[in-house]
């Protein structure tokens, strides 16, 4: 390589064409110098891994162009779930930054998150706070301000409620308020059902709309509220069967029983005894 070309590795190239045109020049000229040019042309023909550890330069200097992709001993980029994709690029990215700022004369670093729940499983939300925080300890020198704005009780379980700021949406104006003077509940380490009632304002109960409507409408016909029902005759009773909450069904199934005078193996068994004696009876007396 013309020893020329080096001299573009000190001028400041804006444009994107430019990198890829630095980035391919830094990394010819790393692997010439490093004498691995061959070595790393036939890993990248026959698409074999690279080893990051004893390559550092080399992986530094590759140009975007090439698609690289990372292991973690088996496990591939491409392999992860979409939400730990999102969490994978959110840490890099975030420690990317902070490790920057470390070498600034900002006292404090401000990070600002905004639903980082979405796409990810709930068992990954009970896992973000931890991974996240011993993420950031490992590389940060300065204080850290964090705010995170967060619909979900997994996350929300994680705060003291010191630190907890509760916005409600005002009907009336339909802007958000501060309601959190008005919320008895200390967030940190609270039961899931418990945030989700009162932590997140859902005092109309944890069930879903269709089910909650469904079982609504069955329960007026059955203590006679509604007369009429949308739903056939004959599939109110395999509709309560299949409800999940225990106590719930067996007393809508109890109901549905007394409505339509549906009597128990008990009760049947109780009168054929009592018409026997009644038949016997009625035979002595001839």
């Amino acid at each position: 390589m013309d020893n020329k070309l080096y001299s573009l590795n000190t001028v400041k190239l804006d444009s994107y064409e430019t990198i890829k045109i630095y980035d391919s020049i830094l990394f010819l000229k790393s692997i010439n110098e490093q004498n691995t040019y061959e070595f790393i042309v036939d890993k990248i023909k026959n698409n074999e891994m690279l080893d990051i550890k004893s390559m550092p330069l080399e992986i530094e200097s590759l140009p975007s162009w090439l698609n690289i992709k990372f292991f973690d001993e088996e496990k591939s980029y491409e392999s992860l779930s979409t939400g730990e994709k999102s969490i994978f690029i959110l840490l890099i990215t975030i420690l990317y930054q902070v490790t920057n700022i470390n070498d600034t004369v900002y006292k404090t670093i401000h990070i600002i998150l905004d639903e980082i729940e979405m796409n990810l499983h709930p068992e990954w939300q009970k896992k973000f706070f931890r991974e996240f925080l011993n993420s950031l300890n490992k590389v940060r020198k300065k204080k850290i301000c964090l705010t995170l704005i967060t619909h979900s009780p997994f996350i929300l379980s994680d705060m003291p409620k010191q630190n907890v700021i509760f916005l409600k949406k005002d009907e009336k104006t339909g802007r958000c308020i501060n309601s959190t003077d008005k919320i008895d509940l200390n967030p940190f380490g609270a039961n899931i059902h418990t945030l989700l009632s009162h932590g997140f304002f859902m005092k109309d109960g944890l069930m879903g709309e269709f089910a909650k409507s469904k079982i609504s409408k069955i329960l007026n016909f059955l203590n006679g509220k509604n007369k009429f029902i949308d739903t056939p005759i004959n599939q109110i009773k395999p509709t309560i069967e299949i409800i999940g909450e225990d106590f719930l069904r067996e007393k809508l199934l109890k109901m549905y029983d007394e409505k339509f005078k549906i009597k128990s193996k008990d009760d049947e068994i109780k009168e054929l005894k009592a018409e026997i004696e009644r038949l016997k009876n009625a035979k002595n007396n001839i």
